[in-house]
C-alpha cells in the first residue's frame, strides 16, 4: 500500500519569516546579482508513545524547507517544515518515503512557501513577489534529502537531514 493510504494529516511549522526591504541610497548601490537559493531537509521516525493529543499516528515524515530569496529591493528568508503523519505505518522502506516525497510532500510544502513569500512581500507594501515557475526538480532535490552511498532499495533508510 502506499503511504499516501495511511496519510493522516499534516502539521506545519514556521521557524522564520524574515523580510527585509530597501530604499533610497541601500537600494540603489545594490550591486549583487538577485538569487533564489532553496535548500531541503529530511526526518522521519518511527511513533512509539501514543501522544496525549488523540493522534493515533504511527509513523512521522518531516520536510523541511529553507529559501533566501534577494534582489534590489528585498531580501526574504523563510524557513519551515511540515509533518506528515501516517497511521498503520511501521519502518517503510527508501523507496515508498521517495514516492510519497515526490508525489505529494514537495509540491505541498513548496504550496506553503509560496503563499508565504507573497505575503511576506505584500505586508510591506511590495508588489506580491513569486517564486520562478520552475523550482528545484525531485532530481534535484533527491540528493539533498538522501545519503548518494546509499542504494535506493527498500532496505536503505534515508540519510537524514541535508541542505544546500
Amino acid at each position: 500500500m502506499a503511504l499516501i493510504e495511511s496519510a493522516a494529516g499534516a502539521g506545519l511549522r514556521w521557524f522564520k519569516r524574515s523580510i527585509e526591504r530597501r530604499y533610497g541610497d541601500e537600494r540603489d548601490q545594490w550591486d549583487e546579482d538577485a538569487r533564489l537559493q532553496i535548500g531541503f531537509g529530511l526526518s522521519h521516525h518511527q511513533v512509539l508513545d501514543a501522544p496525549d493529543d488523540g493522534d493515533s499516528a504511527s509513523y512521522h515524515i518531516e520536510l523541511r524547507v529553507e529559501l533566501e530569496l534577494a534582489d534590489q529591493d528585498i531580501t526574504a528568508e523563510l524557513s519551515c517544515a511540515v509533518q506528515f503523519r501516517f497511521v498503520d505505518v511501521s519502518a517503510p522502506g527508501r523507496k515508498e518515503i521517495e514516492e510519497f516525497l515526490r508525489d505529494h510532500a514537495l509540491e505541498y510544502v513548496l504550496g506553503f512557501v509560496r503563499a508565504a513569500v507573497a505575503d511576506q512581500t505584500r505586508l510591506i507594501g511590495m508588489p506580491t513577489a513569486m517564486l520562478p515557475i520552475r523550482t528545484p526538480s525531485w532530481d534535484e532535490v533527491l540528493p539533498m534529502l538522501f545519503d548518494d552511498d546509499a542504494e535506493a532499495s527498500d532496505d536503505a533508510p534515508p540519510a537524514g537531514i541535508a541542505s544546500v
